[in-house]
């Protein structure tokens, strides 16, 4: 499944079209499994590696692996998968995995758009009122992820960190999901609330 992360706000746009699914596979296993390989294999590793890659002028760059899912990229991803987290979990932990069949939604496309606090990414802001949430929740198509996000007073959801929530669409296109996630982003609202309005854009003239 090709993703493709923007960075500023932590969004992220799935089936992205800026490189081809065979291109992605090759990027993958020269320029992180290799080098992996490269050092010493002391234990088997059974889970979740995330390789956080830059595709730049001089080509593709590694720039960090992470033991865990990725965040908020695990968020937009897991709304096309169809098979059962679960089964693929304890797939990896039984060493099963390769003989699983794991199924993805090819037909839809996924956009998340972050609402970040006032402040960020230099720092945040805690504690604001959070309104809209019910109202994107629940359209169809539409899903909200809650990052950032605490109890206040009389049971209201308050922002509690610096990236608050993603609001997360999908669609039969790439344009169509952005258009969606960003409008239900425009109706979650709280002091300080901002978001990208490009998300996906730039995927649209490729």
């Amino acid at each position: 499944m090709r993703c493709r992360e923007i960075r500023v706000y932590l969004s992220l746009i799935c089936r992205a079209k800026l490189f081809s699914y065979m291109s992605s596979e090759i990027i993958l296993q020269q320029h992180a499994i290799n080098y992996i390989m490269k050092g010493k294999i002391i234990f088997t590793f059974s889970g979740v590696l995330y390789a956080g890659l830059m595709i730049t002028k001089s080509g593709p760059m590694t720039l960090e692996f992470n033991c865990r899912f990725g965040d908020p990229e695990t968020q937009v991803l897991m709304t096309l998968l169809e098979s059962d987290l679960y089964t693929v979990m304890n797939a990896c932990v039984d060493g099963t995995l390769n003989k699983l069949q794991v199924a993805w939604n090819t037909k839809l496309s996924a956009v998340g758009v972050v609402i970040a606090s006032k402040g960020y990414p230099e720092t945040s802001t805690k504690g604001c009122v959070i309104s809209g949430l019910s109202q994107v929740q629940s359209t169809p198509g539409l899903v909200v992820f809650y990052s950032g996000v605490s109890r206040g007073a009389n049971g209201s959801l308050v922002s509690w960190g610096g990236r608050v929530v993603l609001a997360c669409a999908r669609a039969g296109s790439l344009r169509a999901a952005a258009a969606a996630a960003t409008a239900a982003a425009s109706v979650i609202d709280f002091p300080g609330a901002h978001y990208r309005k490009d998300i996906a854009h730039r995927a649209f003239s490729k």
